[in-house]
């Protein structure tokens, strides 16, 4: 079989493993690509209408003229000093796939579960939950033959996925997540990002919100303040800042406190959930075992992958879907 991934250019989490995934799949000796959209959309944003892809194929030639200028100028040597924004891609090497044409007899496409519908028409749909199910109550979302799988155990949908599929894939740009300075910090950054709609956020901050800085430029907040404070409780950017030095402390809502945030199982070393001294010191007592976590992770992704495809042959030709 072939897959196609959905997803936009790599610029936070989610786009990154679903790039990853892609990679993983060619690995594995699959005909894989990404078809790169402009962003994670909404449910108008993906009906298939004649003005969604004529935006489609503007940004395809912007990118893909973005990404000529990028081979043409953008070197190893200057890599990790110049790539940012659609430059920025942590997984390389990735194929591309522009139009939807494709053979639905033989492709697999995967989903995030922020895209509605089916806008590409495939036979065989993957839903991979990558956050929680935004459309849990709209059944007309997801086909009713759609492969579901979550991210992670905390984000499934039960009513979609019963058996609990799981696939949690861990690309982290050790290149790049890195501390450099060893000198005393001080100073807070912030995160706020999904935690934007949150009642409790601070009218005023004594730091840089940096969700919307470059890549490079958050590594550089976190390598050069000593406190990160994180409103949004589902982000790979705690560990990042953990990575780079910085004591990240995540601010749980009202009346709840890590064990709502974590799956089973899941540790989250080197984390604070809060403000107490006891959780500042499991954040800085665990950092030293975070690198080993997701080195370990990323060592065991290539048999998540071949999971992923036993569970898609199953489900799709070997079922009674």
């Amino acid at each position: 079989m072939n897959y196609i991934i959905v997803s936009p250019i790599q610029y936070c989490g989610g786009p990154i493993v679903l790039h990853y995934l892609c990679k993983l799949l060619n690995d594995h000796g699959y005909s894989a690509k990404v078809f790169l959209i402009n962003n994670f959309g909404t449910k108008k944003a993906y009906v298939n209408t004649l003005k969604y892809w004529c935006k489609h194929l503007i940004f395809i030639t912007k990118f893909f003229i973005k990404k000529i200028f990028s081979f043409l100028f953008i070197t190893e040597k200057n890599y990790h000093s110049r790539y940012d924004g659609i430059y920025y891609l942590p997984v390389r090497d990735v194929k591309i796939k522009y139009l939807p044409f494709f053979n639905k007899e033989k492709t697999i496409v995967v989903y995030p579960e922020i895209v509605y519908g089916n806008f590409l028409k495939a036979k065989y749909v993957v839903r991979w939950l990558l956050y929680y199910n935004r459309y849990a109550n709209d059944p007309n979302a997801f086909g009713k033959n759609d492969l579901v799988m979550a991210y992670r155990e905390i984000f499934n949908d039960t009513s979609l996925n019963p058996s609990n599929n799981i696939l949690t894939l861990s690309y982290f740009n050790m290149d790049l997540y890195k501390q450099t300075n060893f000198e005393e910090r001080k100073g807070y950054c912030y995160v706020i990002r999904k935690g934007k709609n949150r009642t409790d956020l601070p009218t005023q901050y004594d730091g840089p919100i940096i969700d919307n800085f470059s890549e490079f430029e958050k590594v550089k907040a976190f390598n050069n303040y000593k406190y990160c404070i994180l409103y949004d409780m589902q982000t790979a950017y705690a560990s990042i800042a953990a990575l780079c030095g910085c004591i990240p402390i995540q601010i749980p809502e009202q009346g709840k406190t890590r064990k709502d945030y974590c799956g089973q199982g899941e540790k989250r070393y080197g984390v604070a959930f809060g403000q107490t001294q006891e959780e500042i010191d499991w954040a800085l007592n665990t950092k030293p075992l975070l690198l080993k976590h997701y080195t370990d992770m990323m060592n065991n992704d290539a048999n998540k992958v071949d999971d992923f495809i036993k569970m898609c042959d199953e489900h799709f030709f070997h079922s009674n879907c």
